[in-house]
């Protein structure tokens, strides 16, 4: 369209950088996120006590058949977040049951310390490894893969 008047010419022309300012700040923003995102993964599974003699019948029809509680996923983390933060973060909006400290998981989704035996219970580990620190302790990296196990026997059988 063809402005009648002045006013109208200057709303176009403002109408039309307005648009493109927002649009390269978007593109510039979005680009700076996708170049500071870091990631690490997470999951948490049970197959140690499902696979145990000790772990009694009603526990054992309550735990997933594959000992997955929550899948490997992907999540963003921010610099100084923690394990417990991470862990906190993930299961927030899933059907997970966290019965913790910041430093201590007793249990998860019904499946508790010591159900099969007194050398079990909630293990984390850091790309294969556990750490010395709890979780609420270990900064997490970038890349970082934090699992939350259960264990029969001190982490020994992970």
């Amino acid at each position: 369209p063809v402005p009648e008047s002045e006013e109208e010419e200057e709303m176009y022309e403002t109408d039309e950088t307005d648009e493109t300012d927002e649009t390269d700040e978007e593109v510039m923003e979005e680009e700076y996120i996708a170049e500071e995102a870091l990631v690490c993964t997470f999951s948490i599974n049970c197959i140690r006590a499902i696979e145990s003699e000790k772990l009694s019948e009603d526990k054992l029809s309550s735990l997933p058949k594959d000992g997955l509680i929550l899948a490997t996923r992907t999540c963003e983390i921010y610099e100084g977040m923690t394990a417990y933060d991470v862990l906190m973060s993930v299961t927030a909006n899933e059907d997970v049951e966290i019965h913790n400290t910041e430093s201590y998981i007793s249990g998860i989704n019904g499946l508790y310390e010591f159900d099969c035996g007194p050398l079990s219970g909630w293990v984390y580990t850091i790309n294969g490894e556990r750490p010395s620190a709890p979780l609420n302790m270990y900064v997490v990296k970038a890349n970082d893969e934090i699992a939350l196990q259960y264990t029969c026997n001190l982490g020994e059988d992970l």
